[in-house]
């Protein structure tokens, strides 16, 4: 355990290099950041072939896909800092005036509380409960012991991510300004990640399978959250330069949110998933998942009606259309008309010949009168898509991340998630179902506030100038376009839909009673059996953690038959991670 921790902790070192070199920004840090987004699929592959020999379950295989997919496709189109750290990190964090960004404040606050209360949770024991007496109710226990396994599985991959992004930012920091102080931390903050890593692999008994897809992907996530919030440049690759590595404005934006879309999802599966058996270690029934396949995803006539109604899905295809017409199609048109302003050459001309013409000292403002107003008039309507751009252009990386989690990343994920709530597939338990009702609920009428921006946008712009001021020309105005009330439509049809789907209060969503079709596998001893039709999931964990902690009572014999056997998850991380990172 010692050795794989070392040789994770210089995997990470290693993989911090462009950091230290200062070329982070350049072609060869986007060079490494993608050969380090293959220390997924090399987890994958170590237990695959050389720790478990034997199929794995299609849960971890899909997430350890989809991880790599959406962490190669950040890293590559990405947008970059301009200055990198050559000014120092007050360089980047400062604002306008002088003082820190908010958004670098807000981050960290939340990455101070992440990283103290992370390192005190990690050296929190966790010894199971002992019943007061012997009448005590077995689902009192799992309450008291299953609670801090479940938040263990979530906190870490969280504290990992938190403690390698900003490591990152320390090393080149510290290389910057030639001080030791920054680099120290860094190393310190590696240090946290390895055992974070232990504590995932030795404690909680799980595979290198579910370490890469969680690990990694809150890793990459936070770092392009964290990039936005602390640099105040981030670019593309200017046009005219053309390469392998080389991604321009667009489609590098378009890319970059599809990668974000895609990770996002990621680490909501793992973090509603997290207590399944499908991440832990297990033998995996080749014959019952080829022949549940079809049943389980399979999409017929009667499955799609099943749980749901044709007005339903009619209204789903109606919120995706008008949601994307509402993103590329402006929202409001704005109108103004600026006065025509002269220079009066004429200085013999008299006082009040020159005011009564309606100007003041040496310029002259002409069109005073609002019935003979004329001027410049310009107007404009911007969609979604190009106010994005613009953010970026104007060195406001932070708000154009935001813009783009409500306008291209929330919207998509609210139609999954109903999408699977009106099909149900066998595969997912109730009580996923009733956490994923409970969250399209919650989502849905925040999807107002951007209408109601608009509403107030339009209402300020056609207030009208008071009457007898000489600048009566400038003039401002408003309304709505088609866009607005298809991105409306949007948001009414959403909550309809949110409406439809809400769970049940009279039901027991916590108690999912599994089916024996199902396969789901609780182990005895040596030997696995399907849970019959009456038992609770939460028994089913109950069994599930008894048995873990009966293998950690025999933990000399399981460790000789590792060393027998020659795997080591926390050894093979430690060799996985220095040789990708190398």
């Amino acid at each position: 355990g010692v050795l794989g921790g070392v040789l994770l902790y210089i995997g990470l070192v290693l993989g911090s290099t462009p950091f230290l070199l200062g070329v982070s920004t350049d072609y060869e840090g986007t060079a490494g950041a993608i050969v380090q987004s293959t220390l997924v699929v090399a987890c994958w592959l170590a237990e695959r072939f050389l720790v478990r020999g034997a199929s794995l379950p299609r849960l971890q295989s899909w997430a350890c896909a989809t991880c790599w997919f959406g962490s190669t496709i950040i890293s590559w189109a990405g947008p970059r800092p301009y200055d990198d750290m050559s000014l120092g990190l007050e360089g980047q964090i400062a604002g306008c005036d002088g003082g820190f960004r908010s958004p670098f404040l807000l981050y960290a606050t939340v990455w101070l509380t992440a990283v103290i209360f992370g390192t005190l949770f990690l050296f929190c024991p966790e010894s199971p409960p002992e019943p007061e007496s012997k009448t005590t109710s077995s689902l009192n226990v799992a309450e008291k012991d299953a609670v801090p396994h479940a938040f263990r599985r979530k906190a870490l991959p969280v504290i990992y991510g938190f403690a390698t992004s900003m490591s990152g930012i320390l090393f080149a920091t510290g290389d910057a300004r030639d001080e030791l102080y920054f680099v120290v931390l860094g190393a310190l903050l590696l240090v946290l990640a390895v055992l974070c890593a232990w504590d995932f692999l030795w404690r909680l008994e799980l595979n290198l399978c579910s370490f890469g897809s969680a690990f990694q992907g809150f890793a990459i996530f936070l770092r392009a959250v964290q990039s936005h919030a602390v640099f105040r440049d981030l670019r593309w690759d200017p046009d005219k330069v053309s390469g392998l590595l080389v991604v321009h404005k667009f489609p590098g934006l378009q890319l970059f949110i599809f990668g974000m879309f895609i990770m996002f999802v990621s680490i909501q599966f793992y973090l509603f998933t997290s207590h399944w058996k499908g991440w832990q270690d297990g033998p995996v029934d080749e014959a019952l998942q080829s022949s549940r396949e079809d049943e389980y995803f399979g999409i017929s006539s009667r499955r799609v009606t099943r749980y749901s109604s044709r007005w339903q899905w009619a209204l789903l295809v109606i919120c995706i259309v008008c949601q994307q017409i509402g993103i590329h199609a402006p929202l409001i048109h704005t109108e103004c008309t600026l006065p025509s302003i002269t220079l009066v050459h004429d200085q013999s001309a008299t006082i009040q010949e020159f005011h009564s013409a309606g100007g003041t000292g040496y310029y002259q403002i002409k069109g005073s009168h609002p019935a003979t107003a004329k001027g410049y008039h310009f107007s404009q309507g911007e969609s979604y898509i190009y106010v994005i751009n613009w953010l970026y252009h104007r060195r406001l990386p932070c708000s154009a991340l935001v813009a783009s989690y409500n306008a291209m990343v929330l919207p998509p994920l609210q139609f999954m998630l109903i999408f699977i709530i009106l099909l149900r597939p066998r595969a997912i338990p109730n009580d996923l179902i009733h956490t994923l009702q409970v969250y399209v609920m919650n989502l849905a009428p925040m999807r107002f506030t951007q209408p109601c921006i608009m509403m107030l946008i339009v209402g300020i712009a056609n207030m009208q100038v008071e009457n007898g001021n000489q600048f009566s020309t400038l003039t401002f105005g408003g309304h709505f376009t088609h866009g607005y009330w298809y991105f409306l439509t949007y948001c009414f049809s959403t909550i309809i839909l949110a409406w439809s789907v809400q769970p049940d209060e009279t039901e027991e969503p916590a108690l999912d009673k599994v089916s024996a079709d199902d396969g789901f596998e609780v182990a005895n001893g040596g030997k696995h059996y399907n849970a019959n039709r009456e038992m609770s999931v939460e028994r089913a964990l109950i069994a599930e953690k008894a048995l873990m902690r009966q293998k950690r009572g025999d933990s000399d014999s399981e460790d000789s038959d590792l060393e027998g056997s020659g795997a080591k998850p926390l050894h093979l991380l430690g060799g996985l991670v220095g040789g990708v990172f190398t």
